[in-house]
């Protein structure tokens, strides 16, 4: 078996061997830092004198000049000797397909992995946190102070944000003192206070049975996305198939039921694995990922599309198609090349095919999607708030790649064999494009000849690409808000006893208004409103969303409700947000 070695190296500098070092395993890359100090991986291949287990994988940490190990206790015993592993089966011998989001933080502090990793001995897998190459924390301890809180169970590392303020873990075990099922749950684990919540929060005796695959958290660990086979809200989900929640303080909400053989639910192949499930910057307002799932009422094929859900306005639409295409024998991918995700440079910040906001989806289809689509070959597409536009040739025999994209969107990058400028003259070899909004690359101005004039060269000019039209509408946004009458007494005494919010809004342009109104229902704040409208022009409207079950019950017994009720606008980057109290009667 070939060995596989990780070198650490700087402009000017030899190059440092981390390791292994001549020993027949492979190696998977786990993390690296922001300033490239500390990188972790995973290995078959004792590497100190101190890895002594009998059995499984280690994690190692290059750390400096270092090389120290992961999995041990404050003494520098190892935790296990059957080894640690990143995740659920994201053993070394692979690529780590089920590798779970940041399992090193970006400043390289923390390290989240989950010992023994393999079955050892009867012991139950555990989910840790190495901090600062110091101590080390169990965050899959049980909180639950119940007598009845059930035995052990192996609990798993599923991903954390990226900086490592908060974890992810599965587990059958109750963790804590709401969970009173032998279903597998996900919990959040927040470093700074060590306290546990559990996310997978259904109807009242609902199994959650979440998946022991990957969860996909926000950048601020707020908002977590997951797969369960349990179906978490009356009437959304399919039992025993891969439904995708979303979770946070207000609760849980759906989005959609995947294929049992979508790329997220199996971990493979691996190029789709790592790089078809994305979730937006900031707060994870948006997710995007690939299934072959009918998932709305425009895909009637079986062939596999992406989809793009937006949390606020809890609306999921598809964007491999516009109306009367898409649904053609032809699938999709939204994967970068396989060089890159196998091994990416620095996986805690491996590059992604949406954009930071989540405005932007790149992809690739050999179905022709637009009517400058001219070929049957594979052309390159890029979605941008519902608008797609093409960025390869769309005609000819010559297929495209999309190469990666800028973090922004602004600039994607596509290979081809096809000359899709004037100076590109070699005869069919293979090249990467630039594709700018605004323009790309400037072409080099031809060389100087005494036989001919300026008129006989190649004229410079960039390769740009069109934005989709509703991209010029969408730049045009403003920072304004939703105008909101604030509701008198007599309006807030209506709403308490009829049991539905009335909002007047006044949107200064068309486009889609929702409401979500959260409030404090016994231990946790909740969803306890929800709704939209379109504005079909500038002016008043009105919006209406009923109450929820436990708010009504609340109200109907004597009790408040502080609202915390946030409108938001499609076209407007701010949200309008106002607090109501609702009283019931006494």
């Amino acid at each position: 078996m070939e060995a596989g070695s990780l070198y650490r190296g700087s402009p000017g500098e030899p190059l440092t061997l981390l390791g292994p070092d001549g020993h027949a395993a492979l190696l998977s890359v786990l993390g690296v830092s922001d300033d490239a100090r500390h990188v972790v991986f995973q290995t078959g291949s004792g590497l100190l004198p101190g890895d002594t287990r009998t059995q499984g994988d280690q994690i190692y940490e290059y750390v400096g000049t270092s090389l120290r190990l992961v999995a041990v206790d404050a003494g520098g015993e190892l935790l296990s000797p059957c080894g640690a592993t990143a995740g659920w089966g994201s053993g070394s011998s692979t690529s780590s397909p089920n590798l779970p989001p940041h399992p090193l933080s970006r400043d390289g502090r923390r390290i989240f992995f989950t010992s023994p990793a393999s079955a050892c001995g009867g012991s139950f897998a555990r989910a840790f946190m190495r901090e600062d190459g110091a101590t080390t924390t169990e965050i899959s301890a049980s909180q639950c102070t119940r007598p009845d809180c059930g035995a052990p169970a192996d609990a798993i590392f599923s991903g954390a944000n990226p900086d490592g303020s908060a974890a992810f873990l599965a587990t059958t075990q109750q963790l804590t003192n709401d969970d009173v099922d032998d279903s597998r749950d996900l919990y959040r684990y927040d470093v700074a206070s060590g306290t546990l919540s559990r996310v997978s929060v259904g109807s009242p005796g609902t199994a959650a049975d979440v998946m022991p695959v990957r969860a996909m958290p926000s950048d601020d660990g707020r908002r977590v996305y997951f797969l369960a086979h349990g179906v978490l809200m009356p009437g959304r989900g399919t039992t025993g198939m891969p439904n995708l929640y979303v979770g946070d303080d207000d609760g849980v909400r759906f989005v959609g039921t995947l294929a049992a053989d979508d790329d997220w639910p199996t971990g493979y192949p691996l190029e789709d694995a790592l790089q078809e499930v994305a979730v937006s910057s900031g707060g994870g307002g948006r997710i995007m990922f690939v299934t072959s799932a009918p998932l709305t009422a425009d895909d009637t094929d079986v062939h596999r599309d992406v989809y793009l859900y937006d949390d606020a306005e809890a609306r999921l639409v598809r964007v491999s198609g516009v109306p009367g295409s898409g649904n053609g024998p032809f699938g999709v991918k939204a994967s970068l090349p396989w060089i890159l995700i196998s091994r990416p440079p620095f996986p805690t910040d491996t590059p992604s095919s949406l954009s930071e906001g989540g405005r932007r989806v790149f992809f690739s289809t050999a179905e022709a999607l637009l009517p400058e689509d001219a070929n049957s070959v594979v052309d390159v597409y890029e979605w941008a708030d519902g608008s797609l536009g093409l960025l390869s040739a769309g005609t000819g025999a010559d297929g495209a790649t999309l190469s990666g994209a800028s973090a922004d969107g602004s600039t994607a990058f596509v290979s081809t064999t096809a000359g899709l400028v004037p100076w590109d003259d070699d005869r069919g070899d293979a090249d990467i494009y630039a594709a700018r909004l605004g323009g790309g690359f400037p072409a080099p101005s031809p060389p100087p000849s005494p036989a001919c004039d300026d008129a006989c060269g190649v004229s410079p000019r960039r390769l740009s690409r069109p934005d989709p039209a509703s991209l010029a509408r969408h730049e045009r946004r403003t920072a304004a808000r939703l105008g909101v009458r604030r509701p008198g007494r007599a309006a807030l005494r209506r709403m308490s006893t009829s049991g539905r919010l009335t909002l007047v809004v006044l949107a200064p342009r068309p486009g889609r208004v929702t409401v979500v109104a959260t409030a404090r229902v016994g231990r946790r704040a909740r969803t306890v409103a929800r709704g939209g409208t379109r504005a079909r022009r500038a002016g008043r409207l009105a919006l209406r969303p009923r109450l929820s079950a436990a708010a009504r019950r609340r109200l109907a017994k004597g009790g408040s409700l502080d609202l915390r009720v946030v409108l938001r606008h499609s076209r407007l980057d701010r949200a309008s947000v106002i607090r109501l109290t609702l009283a019931g009667a006494k």
